[in-house]
């Protein structure tokens, strides 16, 4: 749970489109090839636009910081921070995909 308290707020939303794309992709078994890698592209978009916005944010106190030492300690904070958006999307859009494609692979075909 540490990296999504460090992620923030794109982060639990990037996990609610991961769970209801997942759902989704469960439930609609013949379909499931096509709509995980549409979720799994909303879960990836939602993790580039936390992490685009926390190194804004990072970007912006490090500008108001006079000490050197001070800044470093924040890039270094901030940036793992704005990673872990990055880490976490990265990793629920790859299950996903996986998923949709275990379950495409597994499903009867129609002839």
């Amino acid at each position: 749970m540490s990296y999504f308290h460090e992620a923030g707020v794109f982060s639990l939303l990037a996990l609610g489109a991961f769970v209801v794309g997942l759902g989704v992709t469960v439930w609609a078994k013949d379909r499931a090839g096509q709509l995980a890698p549409r979720f799994a592209a909303a879960v990836m978009g939602l993790g580039m636009l936390g992490s685009a916005l926390g190194q804004r944010l990072v970007d912006n106190a490090v500008q108001r910081t006079p000490e050197l030492a001070e800044k470093v300690m924040m890039l270094s904070v901030g940036t793992r921070e704005t990673s872990s958006n990055l880490l976490l999307a990265g990793g629920m859009a790859l299950l996903l995909l996986l998923v949709g494609v275990a379950i495409s692979a597994l499903s009867p075909r129609a002839s």
